[in-house]
């Protein structure tokens, strides 16, 4: 009887599965290329940037000049903590990522970030900088202070190891071990150490900062290698990207539609059409180009975008080559 029953509760998901063959898997969203996770990352810092100059404005109209002047640092992580709190830290996407059809995953199954991730992220990527630049340059101020006092003091009054050592002989006899407690000793070895750092810090600054630059620099290469995490907060939150757009061409330089990469078809069809018609499109409006204006590396775009581009970054969007407004160069009567 129970194999009967089991085999009763067991005959309709097998006769599904003999009927439809293979068992259906959770259709899943492609993971998304590096281009536009670069793009998305792009587009963000530009509005964090625009956030935190509003915030600039408001500063400066309300407290004066002076006072923005003196929190600069201040104001940007308040825009940069407001940008993100109002997009990744309330579950949204961010406008460089609505902007690139990207979203945000945490885990293999695609599952969006927990808020713990997101808030991970967000002090990753804009609080722990900044008190790392803080922590730091009060160390170097401190160590420069330090260094004054002590060349203008006699070497041995101010010397900490000698005064240590001083203490810790007094301390081994039994008449000193009972008076001085042991938590004073503890603080005479962390405050020892203290003066330590701070004299060679001004030595290991460098060190410190070429250290970042080479971590920043292996994560980038293994992100042009893996495609996962570009910013290294995202890497410590374990937050990935992936593609959420549908039937979204891939233009060529001259904005021709080449192929679909997901789906691996080629689009001869539109690209023929594309090519008979005679009319091409700009890689950064993705619009038919109006008024096309050629970059000194040979990329043509409309001359709106590249002017708006230019004002913000004075580089070609696709070769990365060093242009000028003056170097603009409008081409009329032209077949693309």
């Amino acid at each position: 009887m129970r194999a009967d029953a089991s085999a009763g509760d067991a005959g309709p998901s097998s006769q599904a599965g003999a009927g439809g063959g293979a068992p259906t898997r959770p259709r899943r969203f492609p993971g998304a290329a590096q281009p536009e996770i670069m793009r998305a990352a792009e587009k963000d810092d530009s509005y964090a940037a625009h956030v935190t100059e509003a915030c600039r404005d408001a500063f400066r109209h309300l407290f004066g000049t002076r006072v923005a002047v003196a929190y600069q640092s201040e104001i940007k992580l308040l825009g940069q903590s407001l940008y993100y709190l109002l997009t990744t830290g309330s579950g949204q996407q961010t406008l460089g990522e609505e902007y690139c059809d990207i979203s945000q995953v945490a885990t293999s199954h695609g599952l969006p970030p927990t808020p713990a991730r997101r808030i991970l992220f967000i002090l990753y990527q804009t609080t722990v900088p900044y008190l790392a630049e803080r922590m730091s340059s009060r160390i170097v101020a401190r160590s420069m202070a330090l260094n004054e006092s002590q060349f203008d003091d006699h070497p041995e009054s101010d010397n900490p190891s000698t005064a240590i050592a001083q203490s810790t002989t007094n301390s081994d006899t039994p008449s000193r071990s009972l008076s001085v407690p042991i938590f004073s000793r503890l603080r005479g070895r962390v405050h020892a150490l203290w003066v330590w750092v701070l004299q060679k810090w001004p030595a290991m600054l460098p060190f410190a900062q070429d250290f970042i630059q080479l971590t920043i620099r292996a994560n980038l290469m293994m992100f042009y290698f893996e495609g996962l995490y570009y910013h290294l907060p995202k890497r410590a939150a374990g937050i990935r990207y992936v593609f959420i757009g549908r039937g979204i061409p891939v233009l060529s330089e001259d904005g021709n539609i080449i192929s679909d990469i997901r789906s691996g078809k080629t689009a001869d069809m539109a690209s023929h059409s594309e090519a008979s018609s005679g009319i091409s499109k700009c890689t950064l409006c993705l619009s038919t180009r109006q008024n096309p204006t050629a970059t000194t590396c040979g990329h043509v775009f409309c001359w709106n975008c590249i002017m708006e581009w230019c004002n913000e970054k004075p580089e070609c969007p696709l070769c990365r080559t060093p242009i000028t407004h003056s170097s603009l160069i409008c081409i009329y009567h032209s077949d693309f």
